[in-house]
């Protein structure tokens, strides 16, 4: 109620709300979620748009504002000032549908070496990928790929699977 000696509370306007008992006006509706239409209780309430989407508007007043964020990006933190925006996936990981609200791993055996994809790419044959590759790996210097794994699977998915060199041979990184 902005004056003084009223009977009465004034409803916030759609897409505005007060959270103070006793306020003189009504906030407007920040960005990331929505404010339910005027009403008795639901002036008093900010709404966060659910984990997946985000809302990039300030006073909106329905969840219909909330948008599914794209594939190749999530949105993982409603309650925080970064749920007006999707995030790009990173490298290593994926988003392979729209309102996603966590971006997953690539597994074992892909690797993606860029951010916001719907999806990662096979490893290249004789390297290593493990889950959440962002990049193909060689074996390292005295090591070398176990050839009975890269004929089974055509890739490495973990450092184990790289072989010893024998005494009296040497093998360099990517043997």
């Amino acid at each position: 109620q902005p004056n003084v000696g009223q009977a009465g509370c004034v409803a916030c306007a759609s897409g505005k709300f007060s959270s103070a008992l006793g306020a003189t006006g009504c906030t407007d509706c920040a960005v990331g979620g929505y404010c339910p239409d005027a009403g008795a209780a639901s002036a008093l309430v900010f709404r966060q748009c659910p984990a997946g989407t985000y809302n990039p508007d300030r006073g909106s007043s329905s969840s219909d504002a909330c948008r599914a964020c794209p594939a190749g990006k999530a949105n993982p933190v409603p309650g925080t000032e970064s749920a007006d925006v999707c995030k790009l996936c990173l490298p290593g990981s994926f988003a392979d549908a729209p309102e996603t609200d966590t971006c997953e791993l690539c597994p074992v055996g892909k690797f993606i070496s860029t951010p916001g994809n719907t999806a990662c790419d096979d490893c290249t044959p004789g390297y290593l990928c493990v889950e959440g590759s962002s990049a193909p790996q060689p074996c390292r210097g005295g090591t070398h790929a176990n050839q009975t794994v890269l004929t089974l699977d055509g890739f490495l998915s973990s450092l184990d699977q790289c072989a010893v060199c024998p005494a009296g041979t040497s093998c360099s990184v990517g043997s």
